[in-house]
């Protein structure tokens, strides 16, 4: 059994894994930040950003799930987000 989520969630579903000794892997927690600087370039960052927010489908504890901006790059950052975001391929995995 697998689990990626909360930890509050995380020790429900470890309780009822133990009851029938199932193996358990947990990811917990993680609230992970980006910080993105005053002289980044949006076209250049926004790929990376992307592939650490949406790795695995999102599904691990390491990926990013917030992003600090400076107000002078939100814009251009966003648009460049959207962008890439909208060339995710959705679907089965094993594909």
């Amino acid at each position: 059994m697998s689990f990626t989520g909360s930890t509050t969630t995380g020790y429900k579903v470890m309780a009822n894994a133990a009851k029938s000794l199932k193996r358990l892997t947990l990811e917990l927690g993680g609230n992970d930040p980006g910080v993105v600087l005053d002289d980044a370039d949006p076209k250049q960052i926004a790929p990376g950003i992307v592939r650490a927010a949406f790795f695995n489908s999102g599904q691990a504890c390491i990926a990013l799930k917030r992003l600090y901006v400076p107000d002078s790059l939100y814009e251009a950052l966003s648009d460049e987000l959207w962008s890439h975001c909208q060339r995710l391929i959705l679907g089965d995995g094993l594909d």
